[in-house]
């Protein structure tokens, strides 16, 4: 099995750790095994122990980045194990550098980006895994077709998706600057640099379900926030160099 890591940022707002079981069971009910979920708490104070699993054995040991590992069996799979790792940073630090700290912190090279208040399909590592495989390993931003709570089905690539290590290290990560929508910003360096690189996963068939905010922030501002972000993505993209030290598959 191609191990996968789970990438889970928690934002200071108590709603998230509310969902967040609901995030959680999506994934460890995924008919392809997690290896690795990896919790980034972003402003966040987390008691790890209070989430809800069939079984917790937990050995905790700290490693050399300090991540604290808890062994947990599967909901069903009494026999297969996935580790639950977390980091906690002492302030908000933002969902750019959560990310990015996530992602350097993983074990794996396959890291699918899941938000605290959203869900997986049962089937949607599964998918992720084998449009890698059909690709032959490529290094890409794999796109996942996403539902809305409302139930409509949208395919623009978004931060739905599974991206690899290696593709993010070319990208040099996700820039600070990008203070909302940094996949946005992402995905516009790929867009105009490497398109080909934008693969999408079982194309058409919902793998992630989104909820939805009436009272989000960004959806109260809208268009203050849609003027900045194409402002900084458009400059960000314009002087965008790669990291020639790394060789994309």
């Amino acid at each position: 099995m191609i191990p996968v890591t789970i990438l889970i940022p928690i934002g200071p707002q108590k709603e998230y750790l509310e969902w967040l079981p609901e995030a959680l069971e999506s994934v460890i009910n995924q008919t392809y095994p997690v290896d690795e979920i990896l919790l980034i708490g972003d402003g966040t104070e987390i008691d790890i122990m209070e989430l809800p699993f069939y079984r917790i054995f937990w050995s905790k040991e700290d490693n050399k980045y300090g991540k604290e590992y808890y062994d947990v069996s599967r909901w069903g799979h009494e026999d297969e194990h996935v580790n639950i790792s977390y980091w906690q940073s002492p302030w908000n630090i933002g969902f750019a550098q959560a990310f990015n700290c996530g992602i350097g912190l993983a074990d794996n090279e396959l890291i699918i980006y899941l938000a605290a208040d959203d869900k997986l399909m049962p089937e949607a590592v599964a998918d992720c895994v084998k449009t890698w495989e059909d690709n032959h390993e490529k290094d890409a931003w794999y796109a996942l077709t996403y539902q809305l709570q409302n139930g409509e089905v949208h395919t623009i690539p978004i931060n739905a998706a599974m991206i690899t290590r290696n593709l993010w290290k070319w990208a040099n990560g996700f820039p600070p600057s990008a203070f909302a929508g940094p996949d946005a910003l992402f995905l516009s360096r790929l867009m105009i640099h490497a398109p080909d690189r934008i693969i999408k996963v079982a194309e058409g068939k919902p793998n992630y379900w989104i909820r939805q905010h009436a009272n989000q922030e960004t959806g109260r501002q809208a268009s203050f926030f849609l003027t900045e972000m194409d402002s900084i993505r458009n400059k960000e993209t314009e002087r965008f160099v790669p990291n020639t030290e790394v060789v994309l598959k």
